[in-house]
C-alpha cells in the first residue's frame, strides 16, 4: 500500500529504463485483429500512451469518466489502460464473449460514458452487433476497420498537444471489474489504485521475480488476476 499511482509507477519506470523492452504483441494480433505484432520498448510505450490520453481528453474524458472497454490482448489494450490511468478516469474492463445482452446490463448499472472496442474480430463483425445495447449517451470509440458509421476510430488520430495533467491518488477509483456471471448476473468490483498494486506486487515478491523479468500473459485482460 503506498502513494503513487499506476501512472506514477509507469512514468518512474518509462524513466529508468526507456530502451528496455516492455510490451510485446500476441503472435497471432493478425488473425485475431488486424496489423503485424507489435514490439515496444518503455520509451515507445510512454510517447504512445501520451498520444492515447491527449486524444481521449480531446473526446471529453477525464478524471472520473467511466470507460468500458471491450478489447482482445492486443498492444493497444494494455496502452489505453495505462492512459485511462493518467487522465484519471475509471476503466471497466468487459469480456470478449458477452453480446448485446451482457453489455446492456453492465451499461444500466455502470452508466457508462464511453465504450471502447474494435471492429472486428477474426474477419468477423464485432462492433456492430453491440452498439444497440450503448444508452445514447454513451460515446462510442473504437480501434481498426469495420467500425460503424457512429464510431469514432482513435488508433489512426495524432494528437496534436500533449495530454493536460491530471493529479490522481493511489486511493482514487481505478477500475471497476465484473465477475463471471456463473452464479448470477455479472457483479461490479471496484478497486483503487492501490488495491491493484498491493495484489500485484504482493505477488511479484512472493515468486522472487528479478527486475526486467518477461510474463507470458494470455489470460484475457479483464479481470483483476490477469490485470496484477
Amino acid at each position: 500500500w503506498g502513494d503513487l499511482s499506476l501512472s506514477q509507477m509507469f512514468t518512474e519506470t518509462c524513466a529508468r529504463v526507456p530502451d528496455r523492452l516492455g510490451l510485446i504483441d500476441a503472435p497471432n494480433r493478425a488473425e485475431l485483429f488486424e496489423g503485424a505484432p507489435r514490439r515496444l520498448t518503455y520509451a515507445q510505450m510512454d510517447a504512445e500512451v501520451a498520444r492515447y490520453s491527449a486524444i481521449l481528453q480531446a473526446q471529453g474524458l477525464g478524471k472520473g469518466s467511466v470507460v468500458a472497454t471491450q478489447l482482445p490482448n492486443i498492444a493497444e489494450l494494455m496502452l489505453i489502460y495505462l492512459a485511462l490511468a493518467r487522465i484519471g478516469a475509471v476503466l471497466s474492463p468487459i469480456s470478449m464473449a458477452y453480446r448485446a445482452a451482457e453489455l446492456r446490463g453492465l451499461a444500466q448499472v455502470a452508466d457508462f460514458d464511453a465504450y471502447l472496442s474494435i471492429g472486428t474480430l477474426r474477419g468477423q463483425p464485432f462492433y456492430a452487433e453491440r452498439l444497440e445495447a450503448l444508452p445514447p449517451r454513451t460515446l462510442r470509440l473504437g480501434l481498426g476497420s469495420g467500425l460503424p458509421e457512429s464510431v469514432t476510430r482513435i488508433d489512426s488520430l495524432s494528437a496534436d498537444t500533449p495530454p493536460a495533467p491530471v493529479a490522481v491518488s493511489a486511493d482514487d477509483l481505478f477500475a471497476v471489474f465484473w465477475t463471471s456471471g456463473t452464479e448470477g448476473v455479472p457483479k461490479a468490483v471496484p478497486k483503487t489504485h492501490n488495491n491493484m498494486m498491493a495484489s500485484s506486487l504482493g505477488a511479484w515478491r512472493i515468486l522472487g521475480l528479478p527486475d526486467g523479468a518477461n510474463i507470458l500473459a494470455p489470460f484475457p485482460f479483464v479481470n483483476a488476476a490477469a490485470m496484477g
